[in-house]
């Protein structure tokens, strides 16, 4: 990733001659070791959607669940809607052994999960 981010910058800089970065941070990436920090990584990468929705619900603010979790769920540019509705189109995608290894994931409990961890993140922030 790091290669690709640095020759797109270059090409780009060439291009519209200018110079600097061209992304605000540098790529970052960390291995993933356990089931606990792969289900953080998920639920983060998931439920960042929700953002769009409901701008405050990092901070426990949300005036509709059942709407955001709908949202999410349909949300085009993720694949999460795939594990939740066995007729979504990235099903044929993605494959079977896929939600056979994520028999255990449940996207609705992982967003419900997700804002319980925020709310109470909130409350302690007070």
């Amino acid at each position: 990733m790091r290669k690709l981010g640095t020759a797109y910058t270059m090409y780009f800089n060439i291009r519209q001659k200018r110079t600097g970065n061209l992304f605000n941070k540098p790529f970052r990436s960390r291995h993933i070791d356990s089931d606990r920090y792969l289900n953080y990584g998920a639920q983060y990468l998931y439920c960042n959607p929700a953002e769009l929705m409901e701008p405050g619900w990092k901070d426990g603010d949300v005036t509709d669940e059942e709407s955001l979790f709908e949202y999410v769920e349909r949300y085009p540019y993720s694949s999460l809607g795939a594990f939740s509705s066995p007729d979504h189109s990235l099903r044929n995608i993605l494959g079977p052994s896929i939600f056979k290894t994520a028999e255990y994931f449940e996207p609705r409990d992982m967003l419900k999960n997700a804002l319980a961890y925020y709310r109470e993140s909130a409350e302690l922030q007070r």
